[in-house]
């Protein structure tokens, strides 16, 4: 078959007229649509060297609308041609010069500008308020130093400075260099040096101030050389080059004794215990230094000087008088003088007063004591009246009429009464013992003794069987199987749409009745999901919203002009770009190449990158 091409002159163009309303449209993509009618583009045959336009009427322009803040932000201008004639307005405010007045607001307080009047934003000259500057470049106002927006660092340098309020409310700066240590508060916890060093430290000169490596090795005859930690209770080193020997074996501990030279230090990890069996205790965390020389299993332990971590309280004495009081002591070393301990006692103290639990002196209430029948007291002894002529021998029978028996005492001190009785009991000893069963599921067998027989009960049968009322093993039967005979749906809301129906035999029908559900009350955003089935699994599937539209549509993001491939399938789509950046609708030339691409153009691209939509109409 031949193809002929036609080609497009201005003769066969059809001038058209178009009544667009305005009402409540988007003003970005309102003019993009409007624009490809002026252009004619929308037309099937639109060619680009002929100018294919139709007219455009639009109605009700005063009602359009801009999205975001762009009523505001968005600046027009003119130029009457004259110097100093340029004026701007924002989209709310045109036409030009349409505006009476407006107001300006700050924290506190409000004023009316008037059209033609200038407004001046100064920095705060308040006393103890400075640090505000103001600068205007290009119809700018820039306000510096906002305290609370200052960005946090985590380091500075020496010569910069930190701001902050003097005890006068006033803003002051200081320079870091300035910043020292002692002008800080006290350390509430550890301070963890991340592995630096603290440099030129002058030579302690009280027991809690630090020392530096050269004050302690020079302490020592050659300086000190870490040789390792050990056991107190034993003397075996466990860390060093001399690891699994020991410095002395206490108590008959086997293994070698190292060699010991002048500045030699270790460090008790684990254990305390006795040094050299000498009855002096290192505790963990103590050093000892070598101030002698030893041969290897020749140190002894006054070679060694002990330097001790933690030195408690040796000695507590106190003074204690009527009230007791004193002191905080908690960080005392040796020997503490506690004076008196106060317990704040309230009331009198005397002779005749004791302290109660309420920490209160008081006098006891005096009680007197009596004994009662069958007792006597004697001072603050009680003591109990027992006959000790009762010869009754127990289990012996009186005839004595109406007699009394008194408490005695028994070999173990107890009150017990003599009662004489006379033991009418016929009790037997158990000679025989038989058993029998009413059934077959136990095998019962009889042990027959003098005074405890024996019964042993013994389960038979086997795993398969089953014990029946009677006591008879029986063979565990198959259990039919019932059928279902009913199954109801879920009235949970989050499980609705099960539709349960009766199939042929015991088992019911169980389906999903999507038209049973409740119709949403609220609109469905593009997140939630649908229900669907899936022809190619034969499966139902769950979908979002949004994958059920985006057929119709097609996003992409272009760096350059040139062709974008929808893959929609006709050319009747809409095609709307915008600055990614500014997020402006652009302007440009768009040739529908195909019914699945399009072909952007123009004279320039944005600085930014443009945001391509494409959707089937």
């Amino acid at each position: 078959m031949k193809k002929t091409t036609k080609t497009i002159s201005a003769k066969d163009v059809n001038q058209q007229w178009w009544l667009f309303d305005a009402s409540n449209q988007v003003l970005g993509r309102f003019a993009s649509e409007v624009a490809q009618v002026l252009r004619g583009k929308h037309r099937p045959d639109y060619s680009p060297n002929i100018y294919m336009g139709d007219a455009v009427i639009i109605v009700n322009a005063d009602k359009i609308r801009v999205t975001g803040n762009k009523s505001e932000t968005k600046k027009y201008f003119r130029h009457s041609g004259y110097p100093g004639g340029v004026k701007y307005a924002s989209l709310s405010l045109l036409p030009f010069d349409s505006y009476a007045s407006w107001t300006i607001g700050g924290d506190s307080g409000t004023s009316t500008v008037s059209s033609g009047q200038t407004v001046t934003i100064a920095g705060n000259s308040v006393t103890g308020k400075e640090g505000i500057d103001t600068v205007e470049s290009a119809r700018t106002v820039n306000i510096n130093l906002d305290l609370d927006e200052i960005t946090t660092v985590t380091s500075m340098a020496v010569g910069e400075f930190l701001v902050g309020v003097n005890s006068s409310a006033a803003n002051e700066k200081i320079a870091i260099s300035n910043l020292h240590l002692n002008q800080f508060g006290d350390a509430e916890g550890t301070i963890d040096m991340g592995g630096n060093k603290i440099l030129d430290v002058a030579d302690p000169t009280l027991a809690q101030d630090a020392a530096t490596k050269a004050y302690v090795d020079g302490l020592v005859s050659g300086g000190l050389t870490f040789k390792g930690t050990f056991r107190a209770d034993s003397g075996l080193i466990l860390s060093g080059s001399d690891s699994g020997s020991y410095l002395y074996n206490c108590p008959g501990g086997a293994g070698t004794r190292v060699a010991v030279a002048v500045g030699d230090y270790y460090v008790v990890a684990t254990a305390a215990g006795s040094f050299y069996c000498s009855g002096d205790t290192l505790d963990i965390g103590d050093s000892i230094i070598a101030v002698s020389a030893a041969n290897a299993d020749s140190s002894v332990v006054g070679d060694w000087s002990v330097v001790q971590s933690d030195e408690g309280v040796t000695d507590l004495s106190a003074t204690f008088g009527t009230y007791i009081s004193g002191n905080d002591k908690s960080n005392a070393v040796g020997s503490v003088n506690l004076g008196g301990i106060d317990l704040s006692a309230s009331g009198t103290a005397s002779s005749s007063t004791f302290l109660r639990g309420d920490n209160t002196w008081a006098t006891p209430a005096n009680t007197t004591y009596t004994a009662g029948t069958g007792l006597t007291l004697s001072g603050t002894t009680f003591n109990a009246n027992v006959d000790g002529t009762n010869t009754e021998a127990a289990q012996s029978s009186t005839t004595t009429s109406a007699r009394t028996y008194k408490v005695q005492v028994d070999a173990s001190d107890n009150l017990v009464v003599n009662v004489p009785w006379v033991n009418t009991n016929s009790g037997g000893t158990v000679t025989t013992v038989s058993a029998s069963t009413a059934g077959d599921a136990l095998d019962v067998a009889v042990t027959n003794a003098t005074t405890t027989p024996a019964i042993a009960l013994t389960w038979a049968g086997s795993s398969s069987q089953y014990i029946d009322g009677e006591g008879n093993l029986t063979t565990f039967p198959t259990i039919p199987q019932g059928d279902v005979t009913g199954v109801s749906a879920a009235t949970s809301n989050s499980l609705l749409g099960i539709n349960v129906a009766s199939g042929s035999g015991p088992v019911p029908v169980v389906g999903l009745n999507i038209n049973g559900l409740t119709e949403a009350s609220v609109d469905i955003t593009d997140d939630d999901f649908v229900v669907v089935y899936d022809a190619s699994s034969g499966t139902n599937i769950k979908t979002k919203v949004r994958n059920l539209v985006d057929p119709v549509h097609y996003k992409e993001t272009i760096t350059s002009f040139g062709t974008v491939t929808h893959n929609l399938g006709s050319y009747d789509v809409s095609v709307q770009l915008y600055d990614n950046t500014t997020k402006e609708t652009v302007y440009a030339c768009v040739d529908r190449t195909s019914t699945n691409a399009v072909a952007i153009s123009g004279n320039s691209f944005p600085a930014g990158d443009i945001r391509v939509l494409v959707s089937l109409v």
